[in-house]
């Protein structure tokens, strides 16, 4: 693979959506309650989009200095494994993105809360936490991501933080009805991070990596997996029955045909087959398209039925 090409590989386009999803779940519940503005979205949705790709360059720096990356894996090749991407060469990408990641959300922190220094340092501290959860996941002597904490770290950064975290950008209020969601939005990302360890689980467990589903075995990731994505239909339509003047943002529903249908292939199918790869896509544009469906029905009530 050409150069440019073995950089996108690394920043796996496939998960991207993760962070995206809970952006526009923060902008749809800004938007629906008044207080919606383009440069906090347009800041926030960059600086997510960058702390997902610093934590996928460092997710594969740690697993191929751990020798986790090899030809037994049953993912695409990674470049670093291959030899196209050097560590140094990924070292100096994993601290550009972070300076990055950094000056955006600096930006959007100023943007968000002009004056208020008090609100600045908290959330730039919160910040600088999901910078070093995304690091900290493969890398360093202890990471967490071996020890089967990768789903819980993933449900409160990408999950919480990133729906309940992003309301307050705009809004300055934590409220029960972000936090609720974030919650919902949660339970997606931590089964698209699942479908990953279903998928690596045999050679994950064979070098020492002791990921969620290689804690749970064979049949209980599969079981996990399925109670992931059914409950989170049930938190989103728990949110509509309880949060929303009316049921258009029902909407969100057919997203979740695209989910129930990878639910099938992954947890019925089989965890250890090579089948299981392409339901890591699945997984992860369905969540994206629940928020995004989500989002359209929040703003449809609002603009039209409310």
């Amino acid at each position: 693979m050409s150069g440019f090409r073995a950089w996108v590989t690394e920043a796996r386009l496939r998960t991207l959506p993760l962070a995206a999803a809970s952006i526009v779940l923060g902008g749809a519940l800004a938007f629906r309650h008044g207080v919606f503005s383009t440069p906090v979205f347009v800041l926030a949705f960059l600086t997510a989009v960058l702390l997902q790709i610093l934590s996928n360059f460092a997710n594969d720096y740690g697993d191929a200095e751990k020798g986790l990356d090899d030809e037994t894996r049953l993912g695409p090749m990674r470049a670093m494994t291959s030899g196209e991407i050097t560590p140094a060469g990924m070292r100096k990408a994993l601290v550009i993105t972070a300076c990055l990641t950094f000056l955006t959300g600096a930006a959007l922190v100023f943007t968000a809360f002009p004056g208020d220094w008090i609100r600045i340092v908290a959330f730039g501290a919160l910040g600088v936490a999901s910078m070093l959860a995304a690091v900290w996941y493969t890398m360093g002597k202890h990471p967490y991501g071996y020890a089967g904490l990768g789903d819980i770290s993933s449900f409160l950064f990408f999950g919480i933080v990133g729906v309940a975290g992003s309301y307050y950008l705009f809004s300055g209020e934590l409220t029960g009805e972000s936090v609720f969601l974030g919650c919902s939005d949660g339970l997606l990302v931590a089964a698209v991070l699942n479908v990953n360890n279903m998928r690596d689980r045999a050679a994950d467990e064979k070098k020492g990596k002791k990921s969620l589903a290689v804690r749970m075995g064979d049949l209980g990731s599969r079981i996990y997996h399925g109670i992931l994505i059914c409950g989170a239909f049930i938190l989103f339509s728990l949110y509509v029955f309880i949060f929303c003047d009316t049921y258009v943002p029902f909407v969100f529903v057919p997203g979740f045909a695209l989910l129930f249908l990878s639910a099938w292939n992954a947890a019925v199918i089989g965890a250890s087959r090579r089948k299981i790869d392409p339901e890591l896509k699945r997984t992860s544009v369905g969540a994206l398209l629940v928020s995004v469906l989500l989002a359209a029905g929040l703003a449809a009530e609002k603009l039209w039925f409310v």
